[in-house]
This record gives structure tokens, C-alpha cells and sequence, in this order.
């Protein structure tokens, strides 16, 4: 447990020291719905504010925020400390490759829901509205979505990847991932095919949540979440079966 404290401790220090990542991950969708909600801002509107804080459009931001969050600083950071070295060094430091990225994930699962909180605060703020549900949702949704996400992500991890070509992969892949994350089903199996987007499933994810704490449950969003978790799960577990902490790239 102290080998753990201390491992957390040098982690969280090392993530808060990396201004960047605040930026990317937090400031920059909180600009954008600041600024696209810009009018409703200076001219607040009860009925409207309610209704922007009861719709999906809420929940994208939660997506992205912990989308960019645990890929960024879970699988590429994971990714990139292997190629160097890092991890390995760490590994014969802590004696276990599991705890290091166990560690790295709850320390940024504890980020993640200060940047959640905070969002919700400057939304609810924002818009001169006070929804619990809404708070409540987006810490739920932090805690139960970030994990499968994580672990579908970790298929990154298996891949052959040079460190200076990670950036340009990974904003690839965001962007394709909110590409399709964004568009709209037309039928059930759509639906259910599109949650395979970590992007789709996590902003229906958040729309389950918030339809709860407000009364409404849907079974068939609980069927589709839960099918896609599975999968998430089972890829993660293959994927991390293959994880080594030696550098992929200089053993071929």
C-alpha cells in the first residue's frame, strides 16, 4: 500500500506538472460551449437552459472530455513510456507492469472527475441553472464508462507505433471517432452498432444516466451498453494479455 501511495503520489504530481494536458482536455470544450452558447449566456433563458441541460448535447462534452482524457494519458502516455524505456525502468522500480497502469488510471480517473465537476459548474453557472441530476450524471458517468473505454483503447497497445507518429494517430483517430460518434441512428441496430464508438457510447452512456436520476429508464439503451461493455472488456483483456514492458518496436 505505501509502494502504491508513493507510485500514486509521483504520477498525479508528474500529470498536474503537464499544463498542456489541461488545456487540451478541459479548456479547450469548455471555449467552445461558452462560445457557442455565447447569446444564451448574456441573455439567459430558464426554459431554454433546462432544456440544453437535459439533452445529449451535454453529454458529448462529458464524452469528449473523458474520451481525450484516458487515451491521451492512459494509452498513449502507456504507449510512449514503453518505446522510451520509461516503463520498464518503472517496472523494475515497482516489480509489477499491472500496478503501474492501475495506478496511472485511477490517477487520471481522479483528474477526470475535478474536470467534470468543473465543467458542470461552468455550464450550470453559466446558464444561471442549478441541476443535481446533471451533476450527479457526469461523475456516474466518469466513474462506470471510463473503464470499458479505457479498455478498449488499450488494443493501441498491441499495435506496432513509432512515439513521434502517436500524436498524428491519435488525432486521427479522435476525429474519426467524432465523426461517427456524432451522426444519428435510424433504427436499433444502427444504434446499437454505432455504441461501439467509444465516442457514441459514452454520450449515450451519460443520456442513460441523466434519464435515470430524472425518472426515465430505458431498457434497450441498458441492453445496448451492456453489449457494448462486454466487447469493450473482452478486447481490453485480450489486449492487455499481450501487453509487455518491453518496447515492441526494438524487438523486431
Amino acid at each position: 500500500m505505501r509502494k502504491f501511495k508513493a507510485l500514486y503520489h509521483v504520477i498525479f504530481l508528474d500529470t498536474l506538472d503537464n499544463k498542456f494536458v489541461f488545456v487540451f482536455n478541459l479548456l479547450m470544450p469548455t471555449a467552445f460551449y461558452l462560445s457557442n452558447n455565447f447569446s444564451l449566456i448574456l441573455h439567459p433563458s430558464p426554459n431554454i437552459a433546462r432544456q440544453i441541460l437535459s439533452s445529449n448535447a451535454i453529454g458529448l462534452f462529458w464524452a469528449y472530455i473523458i474520451f481525450v482524457t484516458m487515451l491521451n494519458m492512459v494509452i498513449f502516455q502507456t504507449l510512449t513510456d514503453r518505446e522510451s524505456g520509461f516503463y520498464k525502468e518503472y517496472y523494475f522500480i515497482v516489480g509489477s507492469k499491472w500496478q503501474i497502469f492501475v495506478t496511472n488510471f485511477l490517477v487520471q480517473q481522479t483528474i477526470l472527475l475535478i474536470e467534470i465537476a468543473l465543467f458542470n459548474l461552468i455550464v450550470m453557472a453559466s446558464l444561471r441553472v442549478w441541476n443535481i441530476a446533471l451533476f450527479v450524471a457526469g461523475l456516474i458517468t466518469t466513474l462506470v464508462f471510463a473503464i470499458p473505454v479505457t479498455l478498449v483503447c488499450c488494443l493501441f497497445l498491441t499495435l506496432k507505433i513509432k512515439i513521434k507518429s502517436i500524436s498524428i494517430i491519435e488525432t486521427l483517430f479522435i476525429t474519426a471517432m467524432f465523426i461517427l460518434g456524432t451522426m444519428s441512428a435510424s433504427n436499433i441496430w444502427e444504434d446499437l452498432l454505432m455504441t461501439f464508438d467509444p465516442v457514441y457510447y459514452l454520450s449515450k452512456g451519460s443520456s442513460f444516466f441523466l434519464n435515470i436520476l430524472t425518472g426515465n429508464i430505458n431498457l434497450t439503451a441498458i441492453l445496448q451498453l451492456a453489449i457494448a461493455t462486454l466487447a469493450y472488456v473482452l478486447v481490453g483483456a485480450y489486449s492487455l494479455s499481450r501487453f509487455d514492458v518491453k518496447p515492441i518496436l526494438r524487438r523486431v
